[in-house]
């Protein structure tokens, strides 16, 4: 497996922190930096042709993102998360906004849910966090960093879209990851496989240092981290080998089975979308109903430098 070029837009600036996601047939890439000023700049990418189109979005957008994470929620939206917003690094703070975009009405919706109904059962503000939607539809977030990094679990549910903690910060619990942000998380069935980010921070700099190799696995029926003897012990798991059937992504279960066996960090890059192959979410079918909720804000962040996120792929 190797990387291969097979598109250049020099009508676009180069960007730092932005998010993708694959929806239907297309690939959406939204927010960034461009070493000046955050940006909204909204694109779509024809995974056949490559050709490359502004995305017009009607109503309110959710603003000037960096160091968010995106994820598929259906065959028609994807739901974005976090980062920084304001115009410029000097002008920034942490957000937990949550919104749905959906390519039908190319229309963006609020679904933050209103601190004064899940207080405390809120996670911080927080860039750099890894997310991914899971077989049930809920938005599962990882980690980040609102100041110091964190190794959280939350996830965010439909249809009330309500905060629900599942490890807590820095717990004492058996196969939690360490504290990281810019990690990758990828759903895979009933189960969350994370892996990579940066993990230390020199103490003569504020670069963030990627240390941690391993990977990491939650199962989400269980709601426990688990060990990789327990995950390839796992009945539904051991059944993927046996299998050579499609998930509904467009990806061959027997194979991503295989990869994980022998080498998973394969499975990181075929499943969370690196490539611009495209895969559907089997469990989300149709799009999902999103009310709309209130939001909030926290004091800016210390700056980062030298950092590209697990979500900017272009």
């Amino acid at each position: 497996m190797k990387w291969v070029r097979v598109a250049e837009y020099p009508e676009v600036p180069g960007y730092s922190g932005g998010a993708s996601a694959v929806v239907g047939s297309s690939l959406y890439i939204y927010g960034g930096f461009t070493g000046v000023n955050r940006t909204s700049d909204f694109y779509r990418i024809d995974p056949k042709s490559y050709a490359l189109s502004r995305v017009t979005v009607t109503g309110v957008s959710p603003g000037l993102p960096r160091d968010h994470c995106m994820a598929t929620l259906s065959d028609t939206q994807f739901i974005m998360h976090g980062g920084l917003v304001g115009v410029s690094a000097l002008n920034s703070s942490f957000t937990n906004l949550v919104h749905i975009f959906d390519t039908q009405t190319n229309s963006w919706t609020d679904v933050t849910p209103s601190k004064a109904t899940t207080a405390p059962l809120t996670p911080s503000a927080r860039y750099a966090t890894s997310c991914a939607v899971g077989q049930k539809g809920g938005l599962y977030i990882f980690g980040g960093a609102d100041g110091p990094s964190r190794n959280d679990l939350w996830v965010l549910e439909p249809p009330q879209w309500e905060w629900k903690r599942l490890t807590a910060d820095s717990a004492n619990i058996p196969n939690l990851p360490s504290i990281r942000y810019y990690a990758r998380l990828v759903s895979l069935g009933k189960f969350l496989i994370a892996y990579g980010g940066a993990t230390d921070t020199s103490s003569n700099s504020t670069t963030p240092v990627a240390s941690d190799p391993s990977l990491y696995f939650f199962d989400t029926e269980k709601s426990e981290w688990i060990s990789s003897t327990t995950l390839l012990n796992d009945p539904w798991f051991k059944s993927l080998s046996d299998s050579n059937g499609d998930d509904g992504r467009g990806a061959n279960i027997g194979a991503i089975a295989g990869g994980v066996v022998t080498g998973i960090v394969v499975l990181i890059a075929a499943v969370a979308g690196v490539s611009l192959v495209i895969r559907r979410r089997k469990a989300v079918k149709t799009a999902v109903d999103v009310p709309a909720a209130g939001h909030g804000g926290v004091p800016p962040p210390p700056v980062m430098h030298g950092v590209v996120t697990p979500e900017y792929y272009v």
